[in-house]
């Protein structure tokens, strides 16, 4: 494809337009990186409209399937956690939901889920009880060759934490021991902290850090990603509020015991924004790490009108890799200016080049959205890679039906480098859960793979859910 066209995964009533862009994206010599890739359940694309609000966190099982978690809407204000085994081809299915039922609404929610062996965690919040109806962030895991709840770990109902703030778990990763790692959300909006906690493979909490980031003036902070490196230390990324209500990213990193590292910016803090001159509201979605510690945070950055695409990378000690784009940040348009561009989530590549995903909407209608990915190099000041879909960029169009609102949320390379997009769809019936495969030629580095190294999938898939 030598010209940036988007891939249009659209519904039968779209059928001709459908059948000249796979014959497109099948040919041979005009194959690029970003093409859809139609080994995936023959379309390339996948749309399930169950009751839900959609694909929400990627995962792969051992045996190469997808799994994309998401929340069941069950019966009026009743929803659970819920996770979808999709194979390549054949029928899908989902497991059995998680579903704490704390409280009177039971209106719990699915905000991230992670693999380890043939265990799938699901992560996220549960209403608690009637006498004090708070949310509580909730952590269960599921056996993946019997989809049901693995009670050694989470019991028959799975873990709750019981604080006295509301609380939400929007990110965990599992360490190479099965440990789980994780960033909770503590406290009501406008004064939110970050809890760094670890739980032993068996489910008992073994450490637990309150992060405080008011060194920076931030009143409030949201964390959204977690990443772990080989040694064991954990990096979260969010987005503090500071007083006067601006917001930039925040990074925090923690040793395998979650204390504080002091060897990373002094204090195992940095705040920054992705200029140079903070002009208005940044956002911290999501978090990986390059083998030797830089670490990779994403997410927007505002602009006049809209909002701009946004990447920077740290190095291990905290500041900035100036080699990559300017003075270490970077920010793009998906499609065209003056949209309304946001990171929710990346990974990395063997060859050490960054694939990112969320979506790209105009100003008006605002729910006219679509996914977007992105694949930029490490270094160079515009790191955009010519070689990925048009320029560098590749726009997933749904358009099933309904306000046309499609977010993506997570991806994973797992399938043999292939890159699996994630994330909800709207319908005529709603919203639905989507996921696109697109086509990546280039999985090694240097004879292996460094998500070998780095303790997780392809580099280390633990991003941010907006």
């Amino acid at each position: 494809m030598s010209a940036p066209v988007p891939i249009c995964f659209r519904t039968a009533a779209l059928a001709p337009v459908v059948l000249l862009a796979l014959v497109a994206l099948a040919s041979p010599a005009k194959a690029v990186d970003g093409d859809g890739d139609p080994t995936f359940r023959g379309t390339g694309w996948f749309v399930a409209d169950v009751p839900s609000l959609g694909g929400k966190a990627a995962a792969v099982a051992p045996d190469g399937r997808l799994l994309i978690g998401y929340t069941a809407n069950i019966s009026g204000t009743d929803r659970d956690l819920r996770v979808m085994p999709v194979p390549d081809t054949g029928i899908t299915t989902h497991c059995p939901t998680l579903h704490p039922d704390l409280g009177g609404t039971n209106d719990d929610r699915l905000l991230d889920i992670a693999v380890h062996g043939n265990h799938v965690y699901l992560a996220g919040r549960a209403d608690g009880p009637p006498e004090d109806p708070d949310p509580q962030g909730v952590i269960g895991a599921f056996d993946l060759g019997t989809c049901l709840l693995w009670p050694t770990f989470s019991g028959p109902a799975g873990l709750a934490f019981n604080p006295d703030q509301p609380e939400e778990l929007p990110a965990i990763a599992i360490d190479s021991f099965g440990a789980v790692r994780g960033a909770l959300l503590y406290g009501p909006a406008g004064d939110r902290a970050l809890v760094s906690f670890g739980l032993t493979p068996n489910g008992i909490i073994d450490d637990s850090e309150v992060v405080d980031f008011a060194a920076f003036g931030a009143t409030s902070f949201e964390p959204k990603g977690i990443a772990l490196q080989p040694n064991g230390k954990r990096i979260v990324v969010g987005t503090m509020v500071l007083a006067g209500g601006d917001r930039d990213i925040g990074v925090a990193r923690l040793t395998s015991s979650g204390a504080l590292d002091t060897s990373f910016s002094i204090d195992g803090l940095a705040g920054f924004s992705y200029d140079i001159v903070d002009s208005g509201d940044d956002e911290g979605l999501a978090v990986a790490v390059l083998p030797g510690g830089s670490i990779v945070v994403a997410g927007r950055v505002e602009r006049a009108l809209g909002f701009q695409a946004a990447v920077a990378i740290l190095t291990p000690t905290g500041g900035f890799q100036n080699s990559f784009g300017l003075v270490g940040r970077y920010a793009f348009d998906f499609l065209a200016p003056d949209r309304l561009d946001t990171i929710r989530a990346l990974v990395l590549q063997g060859d050490g080049k960054i694939v990112v995903a969320g979506s790209t909407a105009p100003l008006a209608p605002l729910t006219d959205s679509d996914f977007a990915l992105a694949r930029l190099s490490i270094s160079g000041s515009q790191p955009l890679d010519a070689s990925f879909g048009g320029g560098g960029t590749e726009r997933v169009i749904f358009d099933q039906g309904g306000n046309l609102a499609d977010v993506a949320y997570d991806l994973t390379l797992g399938q043999g480098g292939k890159i699996t997009v994630v994330g909800a769809v709207a319908t005529d019936n709603g919203t639905a859960i989507a996921a696109a495969r697109l086509k990546n030629s280039y999985i090694f580095a240097d004879g292996f793979e460094w998500g070998n190294l780095l303790g997780g999938e392809w580099g280390g898939v633990w991003g941010g859910n907006e």
